[in-house]
């Protein structure tokens, strides 16, 4: 029987397709990396990105600061943000970014109110009792020209809704500083809407409320304040899956799903929250806000009354509400507060709103247009 193996100086001959294979796969492999790498600088020169999630102005092109302006323009940046975003929320639940926290079941909030909800910075008893005092000498103004005031705190998302939070954020066990500001407001003599009592409705992608808590929120308020209104609503809402929450915004750039909200016919159905009810007789927004979120508005509605509020971003909803129920009604979102607009305006009701997460703002008199801060 002959020998049929193979000579051993044949074996390179069959191995030699092989290691040609391989040589082709890493050219290739170096080639699909080096176009990656590529991409985001080349593709600068046809599609640079001009917006930043993180509503922030970009890096304007210097030689000092080459890395940051790249950083901020590189092509497919909020494409490439987005997608590891969704990557790092859906495989370990976490968010990509540090002003976000990923909750259950698709909720996001706010990192900002973190301190709120777990209590790392408590406010002082003495810091609650000056918030009080100052409140009640900005309402002594309202009183000397005759117009009712009240105080109202729009809660954190958290604070109504922690069975969203992931289970690594540990609430605190004592009184929110919200809680333990109402025996203060009370000892003063303060008026105040205590919305912590309301199950509010609250976006899941946004901060804020939806126009539903708006308006409970609003309604509170004005019956507070005894503000009554023969203005007649509709007795139902219509949905429309067109708010793109702002907290989305921030971790999504490119794609950030839109959510259910609800409009009242007249009242905020019309483009940006407009209504038929009432209109703008003067707003100045910034670049790229719409006027309900302008610093100054004055608006004229189907009332009778005449108000003042002092707001932050939770009044952008309630404005149209207010805004059709009274014949004047003047939004400020300035700092310090203008306690003359209660005597230019001939206001009969104010409000002054503002975020739980921003309570510490009113220990200082200052803000409330009081004063120098003693």
């Amino acid at each position: 029987m002959s020998d049929q193996r193979i000579p051993f100086q044949q074996v390179p001959a069959q191995r030699a397709p092989r290691k040609r294979h391989r040589r082709v796969f890493k050219v290739l492999f170096l080639v699909i990396v080096a176009a990656l790498l590529t991409v985001p600088s080349l593709g600068m020169l046809v599609a640079p990105t001009t917006s930043s999630p993180e509503k922030r102005d970009l890096t304007n092109f210097s030689w000092g600061d080459l890395g940051g302006w790249f950083d901020d323009h590189f092509a497919l940046r909020n494409q490439l943000i987005s997608a590891n975003a969704r990557l790092e929320a859906g495989a370990l639940g976490t968010s990509s970014s540090d002003q976000v926290v990923c909750g259950k079941d698709g909720w996001l909030y706010y990192a900002g109110t973190l301190s709120d909800y777990v209590q790392t910075d408590p406010l002082s008893n003495a810091d609650l009792k000056k918030i009080a005092e100052n409140l009640k000498a900005f309402q002594d103004q309202c009183d000397a020209q005759g117009a009712a005031f009240a105080f109202m705190l729009a809660p954190d998302k958290a604070s109504l809704y922690p069975e969203h939070m992931p289970y690594y954020y540990l609430r605190g066990t004592g009184a929110s500083n919200a809680s333990r500001l109402k025996p203060f407001l009370d000892a003063a003599g303060v008026t105040y809407v205590d919305l912590s009592a309301l199950q509010l409705s609250y976006f899941k992608t946004d901060t804020h409320w939806n126009n539903v808590g708006a308006l409970m929120a609003m309604q509170a308020a004005t019956a507070k304040l005894g503000l009554h209104s023969s203005v007649v609503w509709p007795t139902s809402f219509t949905t429309r899956a067109d708010h793109v929450g702002d907290l989305a915004q921030m971790l999504y750039p490119a794609g950030a799903a839109p959510e259910d909200d609800y409009y009242l016919k007249g009242v905020n159905d019309g483009p940006a929250l407009t209504g038929a009810d009432w209109r703008y007789r003067s707003s100045d927004p910034s670049p790229g806000e719409e006027a309900y979120e302008a610093g100054r508005i004055q608006t004229s509605g189907k009332g009778e009354a005449h108000l003042v509020v002092y707001r932050d971003s939770f009044g952008n909803a309630m404005l149209p509400y207010l805004a059709s129920i009274t014949k004047s009604a003047y939004f400020s979102k300035m700092t310090p507060y203008e306690p003359g607009l209660i005597a230019q305006t001939g206001a009969d009701y104010v409000i002054v709103e503002k975020a739980e997460r921003n309570l510490k703002d009113l220990v200082d008199p200052a803000f409330l247009g009081l004063g120098k801060k003693k």
